[in-house]
C-alpha cells in the first residue's frame, strides 16, 4: 500500500482522477509489479478503459501508453 501527491494546477475532476490512475500505473510498471488492482469510484474513469474517446484530448497519448503498459 502507497501514497503520492501531484499538483494538477486548476483541472476538472475527472482530469485529476484520471491522472491519478495513469501516475498509479506507470509507478506499478517501473517498479516490475504484475498484478495491479485499481479501485475507483468514478464510473467515467471506468468507462475510459473502453473507451478512450471519453479520456480528456491533453490526457489521451498518455492514457493510451498506461493502458498498454497493463496489457504488457
Amino acid at each position: 500500500m502507497g501514497c503520492f501527491t501531484s499538483f494538477l494546477g486548476i483541472k476538472h475532476v475527472l482530469f485529476a482522477e484520471i491522472s491519478a490512475v495513469i501516475t498509479t500505473i506507470e509507478i506499478a510498471h517501473e517498479k516490475g509489479w504484475r498484478n495491479l488492482w485499481l479501485e475507483c469510484d468514478s464510473l467515467m474513469v471506468v468507462q475510459d478503459f473502453k473507451d478512450v474517446n471519453l479520456v480528456p484530448w491533453s490526457l489521451r497519448n498518455t492514457w493510451r501508453n498506461a493502458v498498454i503498459r497493463l496489457e504488457i
